[in-house]
């Protein structure tokens, strides 16, 4: 593909990548572990996202701005590089029906209980196979719009902080142990910064990314922080744990005299980002896809469709396939992604410093 991204762009689609369902129901999930110290987990897993895309930065220095799949095959040779990018498509594939079961399941406890189910699953479908289409360029612009519009949204509730009540974060270390135990519980909102690697070579203006990979994983650990601190402050942890997407009752607590019904704007904005969020993992399985089989980019993106569909479909009909199988699939692939990044940080040093040997 031609088509390219500035260094902005570039930002706003990791961002955009982050933001999806997990952001509606992480307060729920890490407060049930840690209780009123489910922030703490949230600030602590900032760090799984950070070590991420600080390795992919570096690679990208080393490697001179290459395309992904080349990095791949200069580091582990052509088989371990599609089989490489095999584990990214799959990664991708679950990480979407995730995604999209968990929209759904949002959509229907708010403003469409009487859509039929498979109608919304098709045009989400849909929908985010034309943004690829159009392919990243269009992507790049799409994400840096919507986060005009998404991220001032997710501060509103500053605004009514003297609804809240102080006593609801304390004590603020109780129990350490907790605090760990609940690190778990916030990966998936995490999940995205591979995205990164599948990035260089379309970055106009190549420059190094850290200082953007820094910046998109200090915001989004941000972001995470002060929504879990605010949800639990506003119903305490024991409420808020009870909720299973918190986040909702936030934008339902809170009212602006704008608006007669806030929910449903908040509902607007986040689908955008939603849709956003399952295009960029529809990218990711059309490269892999692609270049896999070498294929035509167009001609992969069709392929994926089908794959999604009959997937995401079933975990929405079956709750038992999306807790027994879908999700502890897509945590596995979560742990084999990082060691993953691990191993490449290594042979990426390694293969740098036998390069720079050689030119002496």
């Amino acid at each position: 593909m031609n088509d390219k991204i500035t260094q902005n762009q570039y930002t706003a689609i990791i961002l955009s990548s982050f933001i999806g369902i997990g952001i509606v129901s992480l307060a729920s999930e890490t407060s049930r572990k840690a209780h009123q110290c489910s922030w703490i987990s949230v600030l602590i897993s900032g760090i799984f996202p950070l070590i991420i895309l600080l390795i992919s930065s570096y690679v990208d220095n080393k490697m001179n701005h290459e395309d992904f799949f080349y990095i791949l095959k200069n580091l582990y040779g052509k088989f371990l590089g599609k089989i490489f990018l095999f584990m990214f498509f799959i990664s991708a594939i679950l990480l979407q029906c995730l995604v999209i079961s968990g929209y759904i399941e949002v959509l229907k406890l708010s403003i469409s209980e009487y859509i039929p189910l498979i109608l919304i699953l098709i045009l989400l479908i849909l929908i985010s196979l034309y943004t690829v289409e159009k392919k990243l360029t269009v992507l790049g612009r799409l994400c840096e719009f919507s986060l005009y519009f998404t991220l001032p949204l997710l501060f509103i509730p500053l605004l009514y902080i003297n609804m809240g009540n102080k006593t609801h974060l304390m004590p603020y270390f109780e129990n350490i142990n907790s605090i760990v135990s609940a690190i778990p519980s916030s990966l998936l909102a995490y999940s995205g910064a591979e995205i990164s690697f599948f990035l260089f070579s379309y970055i106009s203006n190549r420059k190094s990314t850290t200082k953007h990979n820094i910046f998109s994983a200090i915001i989004v650990t941000l972001i995470y922080t002060f929504i879990t601190a605010i949800t639990v402050y506003l119903f305490g942890w024991k409420l808020t744990s009870q909720i299973k997407y918190s986040l909702l009752f936030v934008f339902k607590l809170v009212q602006p005299a704008v608006f007669s019904d806030f929910t449903s704007f908040f509902m607007v904005i986040w689908s955008t980002s939603i849709l956003i969020t399952i295009a960029i993992e529809q990218f990711i399985m059309t490269y892999c896809i692609s270049n896999i089989f070498n294929l035509d980019y167009k001609k992969a993106a069709y392929i994926n469709s089908p794959i999604v569909l009959l997937l995401s479909y079933i975990t929405i009909i079956s709750n038992k396939f999306l807790v027994k199988i879908l999700t502890p699939a897509y945590s596995y692939m979560t742990i084999l992604i990082f060691i993953w990044c691990i191993l490449t940080l290594i042979f990426t040093f390694f293969k740098s410093k036998g390069d720079k040997n050689e030119e002496m």
